[in-house]
């Protein structure tokens, strides 16, 4: 299982799959819009439900239904996460933030894992 990102009209769907591309392909056709495969997360070790959750918290505040979100450009833009993010580190991340933290102040998600790994 990989967990996708994939666009759509200014939205962000962040789920799960085993084979993320039909995925879009899938949801692609449904969109009125269209839609594409922004990237790919494929864990090493099997924890594919709790990465997508840890995700869905990081993001909350940008939700605007079920799995969709609408994500500040500046996520999205530098969005590219490898295999080796861990739940753990995820986690930690998520852990961090504070109640209080405006969406101004949030950090993208892959500079706060980058700060964690230094």
């Amino acid at each position: 299982m990989s967990i996708y990102f994939i666009r759509s009209n200014g939205f962000v769907k962040i789920g799960i799959a085993c084979d993320p591309e039909k995925r879009a392909q899938t949801i692609n056709t449904d969109a009125p819009c269209g839609a594409e495969l922004v990237t790919t997360i494929s864990p090493k070790n099997d924890t594919d439900g709790k990465l997508e959750k840890l995700l869905h918290a990081y993001y909350s505040e940008f939700n605007h239904r079920a799995e969709w979100f609408v994500l500040p450009k500046r996520e999205v833009a530098g969005f590219v996460l490898t295999d080796t993010v861990s739940c753990d580190s995820l986690e930690n991340v998520v852990k961090s933030i504070s109640a209080k933290e405006s969406v101004e102040e949030k950090k993208p998600l892959t500079a706060r894992l980058a700060e964690q790994e230094s």
